[in-house]
């Protein structure tokens, strides 16, 4: 399992933040908006993160990330550290594609 350090995680959520509001991607396409990110798990993790923000109205940070196959596996956690509640686990395929979303209510 790979674990990212706060360092790389702050990386990828600036850049996430930062394309996603200069470019909106278009109604049910995540990946516009991330089309510019230099690597494929930045990508996905931009894509997971817009997901959760767009979808489920969830302000998200990076929790963890591995891969699984050709698929990414982006964990989150609340964007503010006060609210405990609202884990995510986003799934994304290489070429962008959201395949799955869960949401939950606590890590349990």
């Amino acid at each position: 399992m790979l674990q990212v350090s706060p360092a790389a995680t702050l990386i990828f959520l600036l850049a996430a933040c930062e394309v996603s509001e200069q470019v909106p991607p278009p109604a049910g396409s995540a990946a516009a908006g991330c089309a510019s990110e230099a690597t494929d798990s930045a990508r996905a993790i931009c894509i997971a993160l817009d997901t959760l923000a767009r979808g489920e109205r969830l302000p998200a940070r990076l929790w963890r990330f591995t891969m699984e196959g050709d698929t990414f596996r982006i964990i989150t956690v609340p964007a503010d550290p006060a609210v405990i509640d609202g884990m995510g686990v986003v799934r994304v395929s290489r070429r962008g594609k959201v395949l799955s979303v869960v949401v939950t209510d606590s890590a349990s």
